[in-house]
């Protein structure tokens, strides 16, 4: 049904956040499956525990940097990881108040099973495109994160 007090029409399938939005949450879901499955972790678990075992050891303020995830769902991530024994927290010597994580070699151990299954669920994915188109797809995507990422300055 048409509503007469809407002038501008929206086309929602065609406009691209929405459409990248729906595509990621279908590629999450795809990624998922391995962590999900076999270690119930949540999205932002795995996003925690993948910056961690590249960057680490850092602060929870770091991982929400790094992620672009809120600071309480990194804080909720990093509670999980430590109940389920997969990080450990280290004190600063030098400021009480701050807090380093670092994985635990249970965690190591998990996350060394996870990758290699998420690197074939990202295989799968991306076998539609050929090396040239997913190439492409790369640049394309870097230079949108770089032209965002000048906006934000």
């Amino acid at each position: 049904m048409n509503d007469p007090n809407i002038i501008n029409k929206l086309e929602l399938l065609d406009f691209f956040p929405y459409r990248l939005s729906i595509l990621e949450q279908r590629v999450s879901q795809s990624v998922a499956k391995p962590y999900k499955d076999l270690y119930s972790l949540s999205r932002n678990d795995w996003r925690a525990m993948a910056t961690l075992a590249l960057l680490q050891p850092i602060t929870a303020t770091d991982i929400a940097s790094f992620t672009k995830l809120e600071k309480m769902q990194v804080s909720r991530a990093v509670q999980r990881l430590r109940a389920a024994e997969l990080l450990v927290a280290m004190p600063d010597p030098e400021d009480k108040r701050a807090i380093y994580y670092r994985l635990s070699a249970k965690g190591t151990e998990v996350y060394n099973d996870i990758v290699p299954k998420v690197m074939d669920k990202e295989r799968d994915i991306l076998s539609c495109l050929t090396p040239a188109e997913q190439s492409t797809l790369k640049n394309l995507l870097d230079k949108v994160d770089v032209h965002l990422a000048d906006q934000d300055r």
